[in-house]
């Protein structure tokens, strides 16, 4: 073969090694994140085992990004990780960001857990958010050490507690009567065969058809009854629900009485001081009320008073009725007045008229007898006789 053509192809080869070597490099190393912009969110984590630069980033197990940069924050013990996000990588609110490991060895990386509540707002870029690191599980072994050797101790201690309890038998076995270790195998024997005897009688029982029928029955019936119990559980949440709500609507009532309960109790006690004022004014009241000394008291006691005031009223209505004639004399005397005023004079007095021309309206009344006073004079002795009592109604 030539010498050029073999030249040529080691040429190839080296070139094709060199431009893929290249590649790799590119895809394996922080070049992409300069060809392409993402987003960028920085996550605070208490601590952050295994994690550095390139440190995959992943969203429910697919790859998104990588970690671009670890540092630690100024006056605080956090770990501030920053994470470069492929473009068009969503990361909402409510997922949670924690550091996992991928195997024993570990290989950590920084994923991003969904959450079961959905929630559209989206995280901004450049945001800081809290993320949460498991433990590794070489840590975790490492920390069970101490419980580890616990419980080999409690089972090396528990090994010792057998040793000593064999030797216990094996010396009773050999220090007692072998009379007595017959009749405990004896006991031994027929407590075995009352449990034979036991199970016979319940392999009977199931061997029956009929019973073998109830338990089936039985056994179908459960499904029913646990979705009874499931129902009933329900109810008792609702009740349970509603019991909260009416505490809550409670503690509405409650709360402004807990926060006004000083002015309430300062009111109620100023108002329970006046109502026992005016208890006190009404015992008092009803006290004079009582007393035979008292105006009322001489009113509902005293006889000759409610007499007294009984015949007071008798002549406030005779004089009512003595005065009628009078006021009947004072509308004739107006309405004569009123028809010929002249009469006022000593001239109308002396020559009466009966000139209508003025009052043409008003008719000439007769003049009415004078014997009508003699009908409603009184008897001379009405202020001298006596009355009748009127009887007093017992209270």
């Amino acid at each position: 073969m030539d010498e050029r053509v073999v030249q040529a192809r080691v040429g190839i080869v080296i070139i094709s090694a060199i431009i893929l070597t290249a590649i790799l490099i590119v895809l394996f190393s922080d070049f992409p994140s300069m060809f392409r912009s993402g987003q960028i969110i920085h996550v605070r984590f208490a601590n952050a085992p295994g994690v550095a630069k390139g440190t995959p980033v992943r969203k429910s197990g697919i790859l998104v990004g990588r970690v671009s940069n670890v540092e630690f924050i100024k006056n605080s013990p956090d770990v501030r990780v920053t994470l470069s996000l492929r473009k068009g990588t969503q990361i909402y609110e409510n997922e949670i960001c924690e550091i996992n490991n991928s195997s024993l060895l570990g290989n950590s990386f920084v994923e991003f857990i969904p959450s079961s509540t959905p929630v559209q707002t989206l995280i901004p870029n450049g945001a800081e958010i809290h993320g949460h690191s498991n433990r590794n599980p070489l840590e975790m072994l490492g920390s069970l050490e101490d419980d580890l050797q616990k419980t080999l101790g409690s089972v090396s201690s528990a090994g010792e507690q057998f040793d000593k309890l064999g030797k216990q038998l094996n010396k009773m076995v050999s220090d007692q009567d072998e009379a007595q270790f017959h009749r405990i195998i004896t006991k031994s024997e027929q407590t075995l065969e009352s449990i034979h005897t036991t199970m016979s009688k319940l392999s009977h029982i199931l061997g029956d058809d009929a019973m073998q029928e109830k338990i089936k029955n039985g056994l179908s019936e459960i499904p029913e009854i646990m979705e009874q119990t499931h129902h009933t559980l329900t109810n008792i949440q609702r009740a349970v629900q509603h019991a909260d709500r009416n505490l809550e609507n409670l503690e509405g009532l409650t709360g402004p009485l807990g926060e006004h309960g000083a002015d309430i109790v300062n009111r109620l006690d100023s108002g329970l001081g006046k109502f026992d004022d005016v208890m006190n004014q009404l015992a008092l009241f009803s006290d004079r009320i009582n007393s035979q000394d008292g105006t009322i008291g001489q009113l509902l006691n005293n006889p000759e008073l409610y007499n007294n005031l009984n015949r007071a009223a008798l002549n406030i209505e005779r004089v009512t009725t003595e005065m009628q004639p009078i006021m009947g004399d004072i509308r004739i005397f107006s309405d004569k007045i009123a028809r010929n005023p002249s009469q006022l004079g000593l001239a109308g007095a002396i020559h009466p008229r009966r000139d209508q021309s003025k009052y043409p309206n008003f008719e000439i009344s007769e003049q009415p007898p004078m014997t009508w006073r003699d009908d409603l004079r009184p008897p001379a002795n009405w202020r001298t006789a006596p009355l009748e009592p009127t009887p007093i109604q017992p209270y």
